[in-house]
């Protein structure tokens, strides 16, 4: 046997290692309690270090719109001040292919059309699920014809406004190219927020 054999019995072993785990233990929670904000790097913490469901509504910040704390603990875009909302908005964007008669042939979803002859001109209303008054719009003219059917499109002057109507909705004007007069035809419309 030798001599660290003899030194070590069973009892001064368990002895020895619990006194270990108490000490590694107890150093963890003493870091933890001494580590300030102020020692935490900038972008050190990033979103896959945050546990699911870790930031509630209450560890956030005051609302700066009008300084009151969240208190139904779901956080929308009214508890957030507005450059936060803008930085976190998603940029969705639409489409619609119109058919001549008005009719949305298809497109996003929650996007709806008409056609009326308004004081000589026809006119498209395109609805969509939202406000898209600051957003971009292009159109351009668009075939109608079957898949594979039509390798060209008649070319049409096409202008596109924000509409009266309120802000989800666009209206669509489209000029013969070479006459200028306004004609009923098929567009596809995008619009990029």
């Amino acid at each position: 046997m030798s001599r660290f054999d003899r030194a070590m019995s069973p009892a001064a072993l368990l002895v020895s290692v619990l006194a270990l785990v108490i000490a590694t233990s107890a150093g963890s929670a003493y870091a933890a309690a001494k580590i300030s904000t102020g020692q935490i790097k900038n972008g050190a913490i990033t979103a896959a270090k945050i546990r699911n469901g870790a930031v509630t509504a209450p560890k956030i910040a005051p609302n700066a719109v009008n300084g009151s704390r969240i208190q139904d603990r779901s956080i929308t875009a009214a508890d957030l001040a507005p450059a936060t909302v803008n930085a976190l908005r998603a940029t969705p964007t639409y489409w619609a292919y119109v058919t001549q008669g008005g009719a949305l042939g298809r497109g996003s979803a929650g996007v709806s059309s008409e056609a009326q002859l308004n004081g000589g001109f026809w006119q498209y209303r395109v609805t969509f699920p939202r406000d898209v008054s600051g957003c971009g719009y292009q159109a351009t003219s668009g075939d109608g014809a079957a898949l594979g059917s039509n390798e060209y499109v008649i070319p049409a002057m096409i202008g596109v406004a924000r509409s009266t109507q309120g802000p989800r909705t666009l209206v669509v004007n489209v000029f013969h190219w070479d006459t200028g007069t306004s004609i009923q035809d098929t567009f596809f419309l995008a619009v990029t927020c």
